[in-house]
C-alpha cells in the first residue's frame, strides 16, 4: 500500500508534466495578430477573422475581442488569405500573406461601412503585415524557393545559411566552417520542427554529428543570429530552425539525378 507521502509525490509529478508540456517552444509555428477598426478609428469587436492556407485550404477562425484585437497562434508556415466579416460592414479580404518559421505578423485592418455583399480586396499592400513588430531579432528566413532553386555544392543544405545576416564563412562554406555574429561554430544550435537536432561532443555542440537532412525534406529554415528571444535561444551562436515539408491537397513530387 502506498504511503500518503508517496501519493502526494506522484500527484506533484503529474501536475508538473501537465504544466510544463504546453510551454515547449513552437519555433516551427507562426502567429498572426492585429486589430480591427472602423473608418473613425474605433475598435470593432465581434469581427470574424478567417485565415485560410493556400495549398491545403485549411482554415482557422478567430473573433476580435472587446478591444478589437485578434490572435491566431500556432499557424503552419505558408501563404494565407485573411478575410474579415462583420454585419454592417464590407467584407475585407487580404491575400498573399506569407508566414515563415517563427514569424509573428501584425495586421491592423480597417473595415468600411457598407452592405455585407460588398467585398474590399487588398492584394499587394498589407499595411505592414510583413514587418516584424514583435521583437528585434536579427536574422533571416531561407525560403522554399531558395532551397529548391539555388545551386548547392554536394546538395549540402547548410550552405544556404550564408544567406542569413551575420553569417561568416571561415573557409569551405560547409557547416564545419560557418559561424554567426563572431561566435564559434560550436555555439550554433539546430532544431528540426522545434526538436533539438544538435549533437553534443566533449561538452560542446557538434551539429555535423546529427545534422543529416535531405534537401527534399526541408520546406524552409530560419536563422537567428543575434537578439533572439528565449524561445529560440539554446546557445550563444546562431539559432537555426529547420521546417520539414507538409502535404497539400494536390499530388506533387520531385526527382534528382
Amino acid at each position: 500500500m502506498k504511503s500518503p507521502r508517496m501519493q502526494q509525490l506522484v500527484w506533484l509529478l503529474l501536475l508538473l508534466v501537465c504544466v510544463v508540456s504546453p510551454s515547449m517552444a513552437q519555433i516551427d509555428r507562426t502567429e498572426l495578430n492585429g486589430t480591427v477598426s472602423d473608418p473613425s478609428g474605433a475598435m470593432l469587436s465581434g469581427v470574424t477573422v478567417t485565415i485560410r492556407q493556400e495549398g491545403t485550404n485549411q482554415q482557422r477562425v478567430v473573433v476580435s475581442d472587446k478591444q478589437g484585437q485578434f490572435v491566431a497562434s500556432s499557424l503552419p508556415i505558408g501563404r494565407f488569405t485573411v478575410v474579415f466579416l462583420r454585419d454592417g460592414f464590407n467584407d475585407l479580404r487580404i491575400a498573399d500573406v506569407d508566414l515563415h518559421s517563427g514569424d509573428v505578423r501584425t495586421i491592423n485592418a480597417k473595415m468600411k461601412v457598407g452592405a455585407v455583399s460588398q467585398t474590399v480586396q487588398v492584394e499587394g499592400d498589407r499595411a505592414g503585415a510583413l514587418l516584424n513588430k514583435s521583437d528585434a531579432t536579427l536574422g533571416g528566413t531561407i525560403q522554399s524557393v531558395q532551397v529548391a532553386e539555388l545551386p548547392l555544392n554536394g546538395r549540402n543544405l547548410t550552405t544556404l545559411e550564408l544567406l542569413a545576416p551575420g553569417a561568416i564563412d571561415a573557409g569551405s562554406g560547409q557547416q564545419s566552417s560557418i559561424r554567426f555574429a563572431g561566435n564559434g561554430t560550436d555555439d550554433n544550435n539546430f532544431r528540426l520542427d522545434g526538436v533539438d537536432a544538435s549533437g553534443v561532443f566533449h561538452a560542446s555542440l557538434k551539429s555535423a554529428l546529427r545534422l543529416q537532412f535531405s534537401t527534399e525534406s526541408i520546406a524552409e529554415f530560419k536563422v537567428d543570429t543575434a537578439g533572439y528571444t528565449a524561445d529560440t535561444g539554446g546557445s550563444a551562436g546562431g539559432q537555426v530552425s529547420l521546417i520539414s515539408k507538409t502535404g497539400t491537397d494536390v499530388f506533387h513530387g520531385s526527382i534528382f539525378d
